[in-house]
């Protein structure tokens, strides 16, 4: 037996007592990995360093391309919309008529019955557009990260949003998402669609504070994530965090469903 180590002495990389290993860095006590290359405690999974910031914002800017897309195709319908109130000016003038009898001559009060028919109309439509706008973006960024914890920016940059849960470690779920897609949609769009809405409706003092009200959301989400830990206001609200995707390396075991780290058997190769 000369030549032999003890049992539990091996060399770099044998089993040693209760699963452990030598310098190598293969699995150690309770079957976690030794000092080079762990990847924290066996059936957790592996917590990503948090994203730059430059490429969380070029994901938010790919992302926000996409708002713009939508709001121009808004727009052309609610154009349309209006549009088509000119082909409905028969049944307003209609209206507007029944006025003219009852007016007893009083034409300009007719005449301004239908102007506001048509005003009110276009300005309901107008408002439509951006409550859509809103919505569209909200549902956008729940199901995105809902079912995928990623949007289209991110999936792009190589981002995940996932949840800082030690309960749940990694599993964002329905209820964070919607939260963190509520304060993302308010902060990006919600504030300045309503600026913008009463701009229209004629309330101009309430439109220019409504669009400070709207810089100072959107900024009192977006600086916490270019500082410290990162984490926007709304990441903060939901319990989130965004980081890049884990990148296997070599001598690592890859992650299994859930992204939990599949481990070696001890005493197999």
């Amino acid at each position: 037996m000369s030549g032999t180590a003890p049992y539990g002495a091996g060399w770099a990389g044998s089993v040693g007592p209760v699963g452990s290993a030598g310098p190598a860095g293969s699995f150690g006590p309770a079957g976690s990995f030794g000092p080079v290359g762990q990847p924290g405690q066996l059936g957790q999974p592996e917590r990503a360093a948090a994203a730059g910031v430059g490429r969380r914002a070029l994901a938010w800017l790919v992302d926000f391309v996409l708002i713009l897309l939508t709001a121009v195709l808004l727009v052309i319908l609610t154009l349309h919309r209006i549009g088509l109130l000119l082909t409905n000016v028969p049944s307003l003038a209609g209206q507007s008529a029944w006025q003219l009898l009852k007016s007893h001559g009083h034409l300009v009060g007719a005449a301004e019955g239908l102007g506001r028919s048509l005003w009110h109309s276009a300005l309901s439509d107008v408002q439509q557009a951006f409550g859509a706008l809103v919505l569209l973006t909200f549902a956008y960024q729940l199901c995105a990260l809902a079912l995928s914890g990623r949007t289209l920016g991110k999936a792009l940059l190589k981002l995940r949003v996932s949840s800082r849960s030690t309960s749940e470690p990694g599993v964002l779920g329905w209820r964070r998402a919607a939260i963190r897609a509520a304060v993302t949609a308010v902060a990006d769009i919600g504030c300045f669609a309503m600026a913008c809405a009463l701009l229209v409706n004629g309330s101009f003092l309430l439109a220019v504070v409504c669009w400070v009200l709207a810089v100072v959301v959107f900024w009192a989400n977006a600086l916490p994530a270019l500082v410290g830990a990162r984490r926007s206001l709304a990441d903060r609200l939901a319990g989130t965090e965004v980081g890049g995707l884990p990148v296997s390396r070599p001598g690592t075991p890859a992650a299994g469903a859930g992204g939990r780290v599949t481990p070696v058997p001890v005493g197999r190769r």
